[in-house]
């Protein structure tokens, strides 16, 4: 920096004021709101994301329930049930705020409150970060770094209004682990080593791993820095306060969260999962405080005099107590392959979710377009800047917690490319570093003599806007709603609200016109039966219908066998497929147009169940015209009315019942059968002639035809439900 440029560093704490935090936390509340006309349409209040709905689901639960929590969940891989593998503290925490008020008793207010917590907390993070810039920079940095996460994508993304889900808090809680972790490096720098900070470090390294038990990465990573700085400062008090502090804040930490990880089982992980809140987690703590107080030991006795007895001491150390740990807990070894199984995708359904997936793949294929529309081209640029900055600070006095940012940025980089999920993070250590590599880039390249100081800021905040650019686009679409509201003119299509109109259409209908099941607001009570749809309806049909889903968006999470058992019935024969619905005990079947080309699933769409055993049809949802979002039909698995009969040796006989759907359309039930060598035949009826429930309309009668000759058959609905024996007409 030239002199101008230092001593405004110099004065900048005073200026970087509470004014400038609140205001830019004010815009980034703004932005995530602009999409508030596709949360309230016709008086109905729609979620973004689909996770939304299943937080919604224990919310619900929780305040009904208040103070216990949804734990396991029966209404989650039905019949079995199972224990969602996001831990309870997000809602648990969002149902003792709104327990006051009365929402246990007003699921549309609940709704209607919820959509607007992901905003807050988005404004939060934003505020945070300006704070945690301002106190290690100036007020230039925090401002443009607060900015710049204020209108990433990568942020509004999970905190825009009406996307209800933890990554929201995760990104919250990460951001002040990060102002924590600097200040950290910070005080042990100067043997500070007051235990009031480190049990504040303490809880906020539990809370993190409360939230999601991915946090982890961002734990290792505070923690890890304090066990560089022990192995890498040439100051002994330096390295003792380090030491100290990792001892006391991982100890804090593993009491802190073992209530809700020991004893805590999972059938379908191990142990040790790192997947889920587990003893993992505990151990992992413990086995840090450990570490570090072993090597504080050793230091103190003089096993620190260089550097490389240090390295040496501290791998070895480590290294035995991963060893120790291996062979005096079973299972410990597990959490490894655990752990690379889910960030590396090695299983089938993980390939499937959207958020799973490298940041420059899309469909399959390598694409820029998530990286620059969710990060900007700033995702280009930032491998450079860090090097430059690493560059600049090699012989800053502070470089310990410089580069203990730059190591979080790298690090959530190398992350996100896996995974996408981790951009939300990411853009928070982007924003900061960028913002710093522009005003440094500005004060090295831009000098004041030629360009003035308003010059200086004019060309910073260009190139800010210009490497922005392509991410802004992302506010076109809800920038366009709000215009059509206002000129009263016909509603921008967004196509990820319409498929949640499709869905919700769905669901509204499952839980109006299916029979209620048992146990929504009592784990205790086991439901009668499930409704199988693909996985991406779980949460939809689990939370807003209140009907079982055999499986849902936690895909095979919740139990391989069980997953793959469901999935197989889109492709299975019919007799096989009635087979898998008695063994899961499924009730409805829900069948969708788009991305259907397995066999069974593809022919009971398109034929209504004719000719497919024992699926009625019962109801069926279709798109806004115009709009590529899939249709739905709603099948129920009935035992069917068995009708015997007479007929000439070898003869084909069918079973014909015109239907006219909720939609109007008309349609064909048919059944056909083939009679034996003594004449007799079978036909499995699924659909009655009166009381058909639903929005179906179906003739009075069945009409039986054997070549030219036609007669007819009423057939009651209580005869279809209980499988009754009917004596057919006789030809």
């Amino acid at each position: 920096m030239d002199a101008t440029d230092r001593a405004s560093s110099e004065r900048s704490p005073g200026r970087g004021g509470l004014a400038c935090a609140s205001g830019i936390a004010l815009v980034a509340w703004f932005v995530r709101m602009l999409p508030v006309p596709s949360v309230f349409i016709d008086g109905q209040t729609y979620f973004t994301d689909s996770d939304s709905y299943y937080h919604l689901r224990r919310i619900v639960y929780d305040l009904a329930a208040f103070p216990g929590t949804l734990d396991y969940d029966a209404y989650l891989n039905f019949p079995v049930g199972a224990k969602a593998i996001w831990p309870q503290t997000f809602d648990w925490l969002l149902a003792l705020l709104l327990v006051p008020f009365g929402f246990a008793e007003d699921p549309a207010g609940l709704e209607e409150v919820l959509v607007f917590l992901p905003p807050i907390l988005g404004a939060a993070t934003v505020f945070a970060l300006h704070r945690i810039v301002v106190r290690s920079f100036d007020a230039r940095v925090a401002n443009g770094a607060a900015l710049i996460l204020a209108l990433l994508p990568a942020h509004y993304w999970y905190s825009q209004v009406g996307f209800l889900d933890h990554h929201v808090a995760v990104s919250l809680c990460a951001t002040l682990l990060l102002g924590a972790s600097l200040t950290s490096i910070t005080r042990c720098e100067a043997a500070d080593v007051a235990g009031g900070r480190a049990i504040g470090l303490g809880l906020l390294l539990a809370s993190n791993l409360m939230i999601w038990p991915g946090s982890v990465l961002y734990v290792v990573l505070t923690l890890g820095s304090l066990l560089l700085l022990a192995t890498l400062s040439h100051c002994s008090r330096t390295r003792m306060a380090a030491l100290v502090t990792v001892t006391r804040s991982s100890a804090i930490a593993c009491l802190a969260l073992a209530p809700m990880c020991i004893g805590n089982d999972w059938p379908q992980w191990g142990p040790y999962s790192p997947v889920v809140l587990s003893r993992f987690q505990p151990w992992l703590l413990l086995a840090i405080a450990l570490h570090a107080g072993l090597s504080w030991a050793a230091f103190r006795r003089g096993f620190d005099r260089s550097l490389g007895i240090r390295i040496a001491w501290m791998v070895g150390c480590g290294a035995m107590v991963l060893i120790a740990s291996v062979l005096g807990l079973p299972g410990l070894d597990d959490s490894v392959r655990d752990a690379s199984q889910w960030l590396g995708k090695r299983d089938a359904f993980q390939g499937l979710v959207g958020e799973s997936v490298p940041l420059f793949v899309l469909h399959g294929a390598w694409t820029t377009q998530i990286a620059t529309s969710r990060l900007s081209y700033f995702v280009f640029v930032f491998p450079f800047a860090v090097m430059g900055l690493a560059w600049i600070w090699r012989e800053d006095p502070r470089r310990s917690e410089r580069f203990v940012l730059l190591l979080w940025a790298v690090v959530l980089f190398g992350f996100t490319l896996l995974q996408k999920r981790f951009f939300n993070t990411f853009a928070v250590a982007m924003a900061f570093v960028m913002a710093l590599a522009l005003v440094e880039a500005g004060a090295r390249w831009l000098p004041v003599q030629t360009f003035g100081s308003r010059g200086k800021r004019a060309v910073i905040v260009a190139a800010a806007i210009v490497l922005l650019a392509p991410s802004l686009a992302v506010y076109l679409g809800p920038l366009g709603t709000i215009l059509s509201r206002v000129r009263a003119e016909a509603p921008v299509t967004n196509h990820r609200v319409e498929v949640n109109r499709a869905r919700r259409e769905l669901t509204d209908w499952l839980r109006e016109y299916t029979p209620e099941t048992s146990g929504f607001l009592d784990a205790g009570v086991q439901p009668e039966y499930g409704v199988l749809a693909r996985w991406g309806e779980g949460h939809f049909i689990t939370s807003h219908a209140r009907r079982p889903a055999v499986i849902g968006n936690f895909g095979d999470d919740l139990g391989r066998d069980h997953f793959l058992l469901a999935r197989s019935f889109f492709t299975a024969d019919p007799d096989r497929a009635s087979q898998i619905l008695e063994t899961l005990r499924v009730r409805y079947v829900v069948i969708r147009s788009m991305a259907e080309s397995r066999a069974l699933a593809q022919t009971l769409f398109r034929r209504d169940g004719s000719r497919l055993g024992r699926f009625r049809l019962v109801h069926e949802v279709r798109p806004m015209a115009g709009v590529d979002v899939p249709a739905y039909k709603v099948f129920e698995f009935v035992k069917g009315a068995e009708l015997l009969g007479q007929a000439p040796p070898r003869a084909i006989v069918r079973a014909e019942l015109d239907l006219v759907t909720n939609l109007g359309r008309v349609a064909r039930y048919e059944v056909v059968a083939q009679t034996d060598p003594q004449g007799r035949y079978r036909l499995q009826l699924a659909h009655p002639t009166v009381d058909m429930p639903g929005g179906i309309d179906v003739a009075s009668h069945y009409r039986i035809r054997v070549a030219e000759v036609e007669k007819t058959l009423d057939v009651p609905d209580a005869a279809v439900q209980q499988g009754a024996v009917l004596r057919g007409p006789s030809f």
